[in-house]
């Protein structure tokens, strides 16, 4: 994994150094917009396009812009804490890939004539939200499921009427031998400080979190035909 993970990092850094004159002229003397599309090579799940776009994102954002420390520092930061965000709410593990991207997305960095960088947004599409109910066999639900049940706490847990040591009936252990189950305390931990860092209030966070819980108790109830005398309803326990 240590070796895949470091020739993802020198692939992303050859690719961006190899453009990067092309950037700078392109970027900060013209008004036109210079996609980079991960494709090609890297269409196959688990062949790092998620890891390559994060590091040309903190590249662009921290090397080739010419944006002033202080007054970029905040958008740069709110740019790179996105990724983590979606992580956990689109990402899960597959047979293939412990941090597979389960939506596709489309990343845009907005930097004015200076080269300050100003801005970003991201658009996603194509959310795989069958998973939220049903899940392949050694594979998990989305990240923040577990990260939740991981990382909240005691206090969280009672108030959330949760149970870290059960096994809810949407939740698919997956492939624990691929270490997963021990990095969710500690994904969690960087997800609440993301939320924070993008805007997000205390009051908002919890929000999220107890939609997440809600969403875990939802899939504890099933549903069975009940004899209503002349009548047949749907009954839920």
């Amino acid at each position: 994994m240590a070796k895949r993970c470091s020739s993802i990092f020198v692939f992303a850094l050859q690719f961006v150094n190899r453009f990067r004159h092309q950037f700078e002229f392109d970027f900060f003397n013209s008004i036109e917009s210079h996609p980079i599309f991960l494709k090609n090579t890297l269409s196959k799940t688990g062949a790092g396009k998620t890891e390559t776009a994060k590091i040309v994102m903190h590249y662009l954002a921290t090397v080739v812009s010419r944006t002033d420390q202080n007054l970029g520092s905040n958008i740069q930061e709110k740019v790179l804490n996105a990724n983590p965000i979606l992580e956990s709410f689109g990402n899960a593990q597959t047979l293939r890939n412990v941090n597979s991207s389960r939506f596709g997305k489309y990343n845009q960095m907005y930097f004015n004539g200076v080269g300050t960088l100003v801005g970003s947004a991201i658009q996603t599409y194509l959310l795989e939200s069958s998973r939220v109910c049903v899940q392949n066999d050694g594979e998990r639900n989305y990240h923040i499921f577990y990260e939740l049940l991981a990382g909240c706490g005691p206090k969280l847990l009672r108030e959330f009427e949760l149970d870290d040591s059960q096994v809810y009936k949407m939740l698919s252990p997956g492939d624990t031998t691929k270490k997963t189950p021990e990095n969710d305390t500690k994904n969690f931990q960087e997800i609440s400080r993301a939320l924070e860092t993008v805007g997000f209030s205390s009051d908002e966070t919890k929000t999220i979190f107890q939609i997440i819980a809600s969403l875990i108790h939802l899939g504890e109830f099933r549903f069975a035909v009940k004899d209503m005398g002349e009548t047949t309803g749907m009954y839920s326990f």
